[in-house]
C-alpha cells in the first residue's frame, strides 16, 4: 500500500513538473509574441519611411515634369529663333549657316533633354512602385519575417539603384542644358551684327538661357530630392538589417533555449513512458500470476480480458471466455440478481456480492465478486475469489452443529440435574471450609495464649505476683481450649446424624 501511495505521489509530482514546464513554455511564447509586436512596430516605422520615399518620388516626378515643360518652352523659343532667322535670311540673305546649325543644335538638345526627363520620370515611377511593393509585401506572420526582410532589402537596393539612375539622368539633363545654354549664347553672339530681327532673336535666346537656368535649378532640386530619397532608403535598409540581425540573434538564442527545454521534456517524457511501461508490465505480471480471478468486461457485459486464475475458476479456455458475456456464466436462478448487480455497478462504480457461477461442466461454484469501474473506456474489472471449499466447510459445520444441538436437547434434563448437584457440592465444600477456618481460629487463639505466657514464665526476674498472673491466664486458656475440643466432638456427632444440613442451618 505504501509503494502504491508513493507511486501515485510520484505521478502527481511529475504532472506538476510537466505543468510548470508547460507554463514556462507559454510564458516564453508570450514573450516571443511581445517581441513580434515590437517587430511589427518597427515594420510600421519602415512603412512610414517607405511612404516618405514615395512622397519624395512624387515630388521628384513633379519637378521632372516641370523640367519637361521648360524644355518645351525652350523648344518653342528655339523654333522662334529659327523662324526669325529664316525671315532674316529672306530679307538680307546674309545670315550665316552657323546660326541655323546652332538653332538646330538647340532643338536637338531640347529633344534629348525631354527624353532624359521622361526617363527620369520613368525611374521615379519604378522607385515609387518598389516602395509600394515594400509596403504591400508586409505580412503579419513572424515565421516569414526573415524572408520578407531579405526581400525588402533587395527591393530597397533596387530602389537605390533606380534613384542613382535618376540622379545620373538629372546630371545628364544639366549637361544638356549647359549645351543648350552654350548654343543659345553662341546664337546671341552671332546675332550682334544682324538687323532688327536679330534683336528679337537675341531676346528669344536670352529667354532660352533663363529657361535653361530655371531648368537647371529644377534639376538640381530633383537631384537633392533624389539624394534625400536615397538616404531615406539607405536608412530603411539599415533599420531592416539591424532589426533582422537582432531578430536572428534573439530567435537563435530562443531556439537554442527552447531546443534544450524540448530535449529535456522529451527525455523526461521518455523516462515517464518507460516507467509507465515498466509499471504496466509489472501490473500485468501481478495480474497474470494472481491467485484471484480477474475479469474485465465492457459496458455491455461482454468479457474483454481475464487472467489464468479467472478461466480456471469457470473451466473455460481464455478464447472461449472472451467470446461470452456475464449472463453465460450465471445459473438460471442468479441471472436476475446478476443483472441488477451489473446495473448497480454501472451507476455507482462499485459492487461486492457473493454469488454462484456456472462452470463449463454445468456445475456451480460459489465466489465472492468485488468489481470496480475503470477510469477510462467504460470498462469494469472484477476480482473473483473461489469460496467453494469454504461453503463446503460451512455446510459440514452446520451439519455438525445440528447434531450437537440434537445431543444437547437429549441430554438437557441430565445436565440440569448435574448442574444442581454440582451447585450443592460446591456449596457444601464452601460451608465446610468456612467451619474449618472458624475452628482453626478458635483453637489458635487460646493456644497462642498458653505458649506465650509459658515462655514469659521462664524469665528469672519475674515477681511472684506476675508469675501467678501468667499462670492464671494459662489455666484460663487451657480451659477454653478444652471447651473448644468438647464443641468439636459435639459437632462431629451432629454431622454424622444430620450431614450437610447441619452446615446450611448453622452457616
Amino acid at each position: 500500500m505504501n509503494k502504491r501511495a508513493n507511486s501515485e505521489f510520484s505521478i502527481i509530482v511529475e504532472n506538476e513538473r510537466a505543468k510548470r514546464a508547460d507554463d514556462l513554455i507559454i510564458a516564453k511564447a508570450e514573450k516571443a509574441e511581445r517581441e513580434y509586436e515590437l517587430i511589427i512596430a518597427n515594420e510600421e516605422k519602415t512603412e512610414h519611411a517607405a511612404m516618405l520615399i514615395i512622397a519624395k518620388a512624387e515630388k521628384a516626378k513633379f519637378q521632372a515634369e516641370s523640367v519637361i515643360v521648360n524644355a518645351e518652352r525652350v523648344k518653342r523659343h528655339a523654333g522662334l529663333i529659327i523662324s526669325n532667322a529664316e525671315k532674316a535670311k529672306k530679307a538680307n540673305g546674309t545670315i550665316s549657316t552657323n546660326k541655323e546649325q546652332a538653332a538646330a543644335i538647340v532643338i536637338a538638345n531640347v529633344k534629348i533633354t525631354k527624353q532624359v526627363a521622361e526617363l527620369l520620370i520613368a525611374n521615379v515611377e519604378n522607385a515609387k512602385r518598389a516602395a509600394a511593393l515594400i509596403i504591400l509585401n508586409k505580412k503579419p506572420t513572424s515565421e516569414l519575417f526573415i524572408a520578407e526582410a531579405e526581400q525588402a532589402k533587395r527591393e530597397a537596393m533596387l530602389l537605390i539603384a533606380s534613384i542613382k539612375d535618376a540622379k545620373r539622368s538629372s546630371e545628364q539633363i544639366i549637361s544638356n542644358l549647359e549645351k543648350v545654354k552654350g548654343a543659345a549664347e553662341f546664337v546671341i553672339s552671332d546675332k550682334e551684327a544682324v538687323y532688327q530681327n536679330a534683336q528679337n532673336a537675341k531676346r528669344a535666346a536670352e529667354l532660352i538661357v533663363a529657361s535653361v537656368v530655371r531648368a537647371k535649378r529644377a534639376a538640381d532640386l530633383v537631384i537633392a530630392n533624389v539624394e534625400k530619397a536615397k538616404r531615406a532608403a539607405e536608412l530603411v535598409i539599415a533599420n531592416k538589417e539591424l532589426n533582422l540581425a537582432k531578430v536572428k540573434a534573439k530567435m537563435a538564442t530562443d531556439l537554442i533555449t527552447l531546443n534544450k527545454e524540448l530535449i529535456h521534456q522529451i527525455d523526461k517524457r521518455k523516462e515517464s513512458d518507460q516507467n509507465l511501461k515498466e509499471s504496466k508490465e509489472k501490473f500485468h505480471s501481478y495480474i497474470e500470476h494472481s491467485p484471484v480471478g480477474v475479469f474485465v468486461v465492457d459496458k455491455t457485459g461482454k468479457y474483454y480480458d481475464c487472467n489464468p486464475a479467472a478461466y480456471e475458476i469457470v473451466g473455460y479456455t481464455r478464447e472461449e471466455l472472451l467470446s461470452m458475456s456475464i449472463i453465460d456464466l450465471l445459473p438460471a436462478d442468479e441471472i436476475e440478481k446478476g443483472l441488477q448487480g451489473f446495473e448497480q455497478l454501472c451507476k455507482v462504480g462499485y459492487l461486492k456480492v457473493e454469488t454462484k457461477l456456472l462452470r463449463k461442466d454445468k456445475s456451480t461454484i460459489y465466489v465472492i465478486l468485488e468489481a470496480v469501474k475503470l477510469p477510462e473506456n467504460n470498462m469494469f474489472m472484477s476480482f473473483t475469489t473461489d469460496i467453494q471449499k469454504i461453503k463446503i466447510a460451512e455446510f459440514e459445520l452446520r451439519k455438525k452443529f445440528d447434531e450437537v444441538e440434537s445431543i444437547n436437547k437429549t441430554l438437557g434434563e441430565t445436565n440440569v440435574e448435574l448442574i444442581i448437584a454440582k451447585e450443592k457440592a460446591v456449596e457444601s465444600v464452601r460451608l465446610k471450609s468456612a467451619f474449618l477456618a472458624n475452628m482453626s481460629h478458635e483453637i489458635r487463639t487460646p493456644m497462642n495464649g498458653i505458649l506465650g505466657f509459658a515462655s514469659l514464665l521462664k524469665e528469672p526476674k519475674l515477681s511472684g505476683e506476675e508469675q501467678q498472673e501468667y499462670i492464671n491466664i494459662i489455666e484460663k486458656s487451657g480451659a477454653r481450649m478444652l471447651n473448644i475440643i468438647d464443641d468439636i466432638v459435639c459437632v462431629k456427632n451432629r454431622i454424622r446424624n444430620y450431614g450437610d444440613q447441619f452446615f446450611r442451618n448453622e452457616y
